[in-house]
């Protein structure tokens, strides 16, 4: 059996949310793993950290950590203050993790989410190789921690550093550390891959982490249009054993529609008590594409 997780937004308008509440509501769901978005962690008083570890932990849940890197902490800009100041941001955050015991760091973690090329730029290069400096450093800190660094490859819109899995593998090799992993998405893959089951596999053991949802960010369903038992005789034959992740934006009329792109509402009008109804169904869909 697959190990099963849930970004911890879920449902949620803006990012401002309630961390302990996403725990124990996605515990009663029954998920394996709560995401926690790092943004949402650090606007919390520290005291609140262990006190939210200790909860995981009696709730038998395991928490890894994800971001999308504001402009001001982009790994990969031409400004070297700019990118001193991203990696000591990063290296403190990575610090966090390891106190409350996480092992997992994921998202758009090397770059500014949506960044994009200034208006007289044409390549990408610059921005790739900075980034490659930058993550050179951070992944000593990473390993000392004993944190796995997943660089989440995103669609076009949203980075302008890896929009593949080929690229994805790329940037790692160039980095050379075992702690520097994948995290594929099923959004984005259904955007920039030609196949998602060949990018599967081509990415192999060094996927740690893939986030599921409908090619509209929608939960995973059997009426969508996601060759779900494909992808799983994928992540069979790589053997995987990493973590899968519903990661779906549903909500708008907040920061995370706005800021993901989402004009339409995909509850439907659905409550939380149905909501949770859904992502269960979702989960229990998923689980059953393992048999």
């Amino acid at each position: 059996m697959y190990k099963y997780g849930v970004h911890s937004s879920f449902g949620e308008k803006d990012w401002n949310f309630d961390l302990f509440k996403a725990v124990k509501r996605h515990a009663l769901n029954g998920f394996d793993v709560v995401e926690i978005f790092i943004p949402t962690l650090l606007s919390r008083p520290k005291h609140e950290y262990q006190a939210l570890k200790q909860l995981a932990d009696e709730c038998g849940i395991e928490m890894t950590y994800s971001t999308g890197l504001a402009k001001e902490h982009d790994l990969s800009s031409k400004d070297e203050h700019v990118r001193r100041q991203a990696i000591e941001y990063v290296k403190n955050v990575l610090e966090i993790i390891a106190s409350m015991g996480g092992k997992a760091f994921g998202g758009v973690n090397y770059a500014a989410w949506a960044g994009k090329l200034e208006a007289s730029e044409l390549g990408r290069n610059d921005y790739v190789e900075n980034s490659l400096k930058s993550m050179k450093e951070l992944a000593t800190t990473a390993e000392d921690l004993g944190i796995t660094y997943m660089f989440e490859v995103v669609n076009r819109f949203e980075t302008t550093v890896m929009n593949t899995a080929e690229e994805g593998l790329a940037f790692i090799d160039k980095i050379g550390s075992p702690n520097c992993k994948l995290l594929l998405d099923t959004f984005h893959m259904n955007i920039e891959e030609v196949s998602l089951t060949d990018a599967i596999i081509r990415a192999g053991d060094q996927l740690a982490c893939l986030h599921l949802g409908e090619c509209n960010r929608s939960l995973p369903s059997r009426e969508g249009r996601t060759d779900w038992m494909g992808l799983y005789r994928a992540l069979k034959s790589i053997q995987f054993d990493g973590i899968l992740t519903i990661e779906s934006f549903i909500t708008t009329g907040g920061e995370i529609g706005r800021d993901i792109g989402l004009y339409r509402d995909l509850t439907f009008g659905q409550d939380e008590r149905q909501l949770d109804m859904s992502i269960r169904e979702s989960l229990q869909f998923l689980k059953s594409l393992e048999n």
